[in-house]
């Protein structure tokens, strides 16, 4: 038994599966609130099905990149689960768990997310969703040297990277919703994490984070 976990967008989802088959899903669209509602949508999914948390083998989660909330979320989440169920606990990332929910192809896939402050989250897949390079952080105009002839593209940030693609040939362009079945599917051949250590992928300093060294940069500058 999977519980597959997706909350490192604002559309995110969970999902019970057993042997590859779908049991339970529920999807939310959260601008935040991720915390107050992930529990609940947990316990709905198991009373519905019958299953009892300690019938849940492995719990898959995304790591990022995506909302920075998000993530730490469901970070927790899934330790707080190990720790009470001793469920093994698999981490991807949110643009391979993109990429598996498209369809297989023989053209290749470009996920590119939107990052805001006007960059992207990119990361090229080969057709069947096999990861080409790791997540990057880029600009729209650094990420145009990753797309391909005829390949597809996938995700939040196509609309960005569009209008400097006006010269090429470019393949279909695609939805970047997680699909908790793929999700699932793929936390299932992926290496359970050992010792349930989860490792986030931001790719990038929070705003938060971001707002403080300027602070004190501007500190130091005063004195």
């Amino acid at each position: 038994m999977i519980l597959a976990l997706h909350t490192a967008t604002p559309e995110g989802c969970v999902a019970l599966v057993e042997q590859g088959e779908l049991l339970a899903q529920e999807r939310f669209v959260a601008k935040g609130g991720h915390l107050e509602i992930i529990p609940g949508m947990v316990q709905r999914l198991l009373a519905s099905t019958g299953v009892q948390p300690q019938q849940v083998r492995r719990l898959v989660v995304t790591g990022g990149p995506g909302s920075f909330a998000g993530v730490r979320i469901a970070m927790g989440f899934a330790k707080g689960w190990h720790i009470a169920h001793g469920t093994a606990l698999v981490c991807c990332s949110t643009t391979q768990a993109i990429a598996v929910s498209v369809a297989p192809s023989e053209q290749p896939l470009l996920v590119v997310m939107d990052a805001r402050r006007g960059e992207l989250f990119v990361q090229p897949f080969a057709g069947d969703g096999t990861p080409q390079q790791p997540p990057q952080k880029q600009t729209p105009e650094e990420a145009v040297a990753l797309v391909q002839t005829d390949m597809r593209l996938c995700g939040s940030g196509v609309a960005l990277l569009s209008p400097l693609l006006t010269e090429r040939n470019i393949g279909e362009v695609l939805p970047g919703l997680v699909e908790p079945l793929a999700l699932a599917r793929l936390g299932a051949r992926l290496a359970v994490n050992e010792d349930a250590l989860l490792e986030p992928l931001y790719l990038r300093r929070s705003e938060a984070e971001e707002n403080l060294l300027q602070r004190q940069a501007a500190q130091h500058d005063a004195h």
